[in-house]
């Protein structure tokens, strides 16, 4: 469901969505949501990304947060060049869950047992 948003805004914004309208061959206001929609994104990568250097959340828990696969928070923080933050139990744990989102079945404890079976 859409609502409406009123916003005041300067002559000069007003006069660059005009022109980005222009040269996308679309109107004012679907300037103005496409740029609203992209800064919100950007603005949840920036944040989970934050948090992840902070080493607050894991990598995948800071895809969640910006709503992006986990392969886009890869590219995000080497663009950004963000190291890594993650040991590598934190790294199995990220591999695990984005094996069991894809419909494989208790892959921890498939992993255990060939653990067990390794170090006997």
């Amino acid at each position: 469901m859409s609502k409406i948003l009123n916003v005041r805004v300067n002559k000069k914004l007003i006069e660059e969505l005009d022109k980005i309208a222009e040269e996308e061959m679309t109107d004012r206001a679907s300037v103005a949501r496409k740029l609203l929609m992209e800064g919100i994104r950007r603005r949840k990568i920036e944040r989970a990304i934050q948090l992840y250097r902070k080493g607050l959340i894991s990598l995948e828990r800071a895809a969640e947060i910006a709503e992006v696969s986990i392969w886009e928070m890869i590219e995000f923080k080497n663009e950004l060049k963000v190291p890594d933050t993650s040991d590598e139990h934190d790294v199995l744990e990220s591999i695990i869950a984005i094996l069991e989102k894809r419909g494989y079945k208790d892959i921890s404890k498939i992993l255990s047992e060939e653990k067990t079976k390794t170090t006997s």
